[in-house]
């Protein structure tokens, strides 16, 4: 699951597409900053919790959504892992081509 989007809940913003220039994918919100918040919160709490668990996990599998990757990343870069991109975990009605290459996304996060 993914934090809060940008697009969508409190403290959304309805101009974030004019905001971010780099962006390919009108569909695809980033995380708001609420959505960081929450991620980080919950890289903070997996890392305690395998921390006492005394397991390991080899890498985290993250549907191609840039609000998943971004919530990915913060859990990856807490528990050094990598991120695995899987485009079969998405949305009913996403297609992989507007979604964008695993392998780039993976790359980028």
């Amino acid at each position: 699951r993914h934090g809060a989007r940008i697009d969508n809940g409190l403290d959304r913003d309805r101009q974030w597409l004019s905001k971010v220039k780099t962006h390919r994918r009108n569909t695809d919100a980033h995380l708001s900053p609420l959505g960081h918040e929450e991620a980080q919160e919950l890289a903070t709490e997996l890392q305690k919790q395998f921390r006492q668990a005394d397991t390991s996990l080899h890498h985290i599998i993250s549907s191609p959504y840039i609000r998943c990757l971004e919530t990915a990343h913060a859990v990856a870069q807490a528990l050094n892992l990598f991120i695995k991109v899987e485009p079969g975990i998405s949305e009913v009605g996403s297609t992989k081509s507007s979604m964008g290459a695993s392998q780039e996304l993976e790359k980028e996060y």
